[in-house]
């Protein structure tokens, strides 16, 4: 056992067995044996903390290298993907081909019929070919049917629908006041369509709409009339 006294720049250990030994120590190196005890435990403190950020540092390089597996995995899918759509690609380029070559063989088997017949229709027909009708021209169009019209929700606007007479043609939209008077129709719209929009009329008053298909022969005749208002 030992006790300590402390005197200027030095501090004095006395031995309680033995009064007449005493140990005398410089201060600084005193201090210097407790900063580099604190140090010490700053360093251990410091050696968790590095070892704590190693084991979250691996925990991430595990998970990275998950992610990285995941990711060379989709990529082997997709590639497997690609393949197959080339390979689909592949037999339809060839399912084209097949069709092409069937094709031009019809063509020139139905061209050595048609040169063995001379063209005879009972002989085509007698040899399993198809006659194409021959196409009739298209007259002038007869009046459109169905004729209505439609109140918008719109004031003063009107939607008109009838029915094509025929497939190709361009439709007069003709309106009056006054249906008894011959020169009282006026134009007031022209349309590819089976319908049209009119607009401009005044609310209260009635109004008579027809209409007429014309196309390449020529105008045909005009709908029956169809009151609005």
């Amino acid at each position: 056992m030992a006790d300590s006294a402390r005197s200027t720049g030095y501090v004095h250990f006395h031995s309680t067995e033995n009064s007449g030994e005493s140990l005398k120590i410089p201060e600084s190196f005193v201090a210097n044996a407790a900063a580099s005890s604190a140090n010490a435990a700053a360093a251990s403190v410091s050696a968790k903390t590095v070892s704590a950020n190693a084991g979250n540092l691996f925990a991430n390089v595990k998970r990275l290298l998950g992610n990285a597996g995941n990711v060379f995995a989709n990529t082997r899918r997709l590639i497997g993907n690609s393949e197959i759509v080339f390979a689909n690609a592949g037999n339809l380029l060839g399912n084209v081909r097949i069709l092409r070559a069937a094709r031009e063989s019809v063509r020139r088997a139905a061209s050595g019929i048609y040169g063995a017949t001379l063209g005879d229709p009972a002989a085509l027909l007698a040899a399993g070919l198809e006659i194409e009708a021959e196409k009739r021209p298209v007259g002038r169009p007869v009046a459109p049917d169905q004729l209505r019209a439609t109140a918008s929700e719109l004031e003063g606007v009107v939607q008109l629908r009838w029915k094509r007479p025929v497939r190709r043609c361009t439709f007069l939209v003709q309106m009056t006041r006054d249906p008894a008077a011959a020169d009282g129709w006026q134009q007031v719209a022209i349309s590819l369509r089976q319908s049209c929009e009119v607009t401009g009329l005044e609310s209260g008053m009635k109004y008579w709409f027809r209409v007429t298909a014309t196309n390449t022969q020529g105008q045909g005749p005009w709908s029956g009339r169809w009151a609005s208002g």
